[in-house]
């Protein structure tokens, strides 16, 4: 693409995923290149930050379809997504001359290593979200992983999507 063409499609593709992430209560870290560095329960916590991650992970996946369905450059959009819960140190860092909000911890990286294995248009967790959402979504284990500066493996699990509720016929 052009440069110009690329930043309009950048903006369009960010903005979508911006917009999935702030739907959910998340806010947004960062961006690196085309990727989209999100925080759910930062700088406000929630109840229920793990379901408000998944949710959002789907949402993301359903507006990358749309895309797709659109036409265009826009139909070789995939989105992989990393999800993990735990504790971080969320604030404003840097020097004096640049700062910025960010996120640093284990759970940071865990959910970077979750991204980075997830395929093309699927979201990744660990076992912790697993077993805190299940009754609420569908997932399948796909193994573990090792993570950098972890001495046990992570247990993952592929999102697959919502579950059915049995009274919602």
């Amino acid at each position: 693409m052009r440069a110009l063409e690329l930043s309009e499609f950048m903006s369009r593709s960010v903005t979508s995923m911006t917009d999935a992430v702030f739907a959910h209560g998340g806010t947004i870290d960062k961006y690196i290149g085309d990727a989209v560095m999100a925080l759910v329960e930062a700088p406000v916590a929630s109840e229920d930050s793990a379901t408000a991650a998944i949710r959002k992970a789907l949402e993301m996946k359903e507006r990358i379809m749309q895309f797709k369905e659109a036409g265009g450059k826009e139909k070789s959009l995939r989105v992989r997504v990393g999800i993990n819960t735990g504790p971080a140190v969320a604030a404003n860092l840097g020097s004096e001359r640049r700062s910025e909000y960010t996120a640093l911890g284990d759970s940071v990286n865990v959910a970077s290593s979750l991204a980075t294995i997830a395929r093309p248009n699927e979201s990744c967790s660990d076992e912790d979200i697993d077993s805190t959402t299940k009754d609420g979504f569908v997932f399948v284990d796909i193994g573990v992983i090792d993570v950098k500066n972890r001495v046990e493996p992570v247990s993952v699990y592929k999102v697959i999507g919502l579950r059915e509720n049995k009274y919602s016929h």
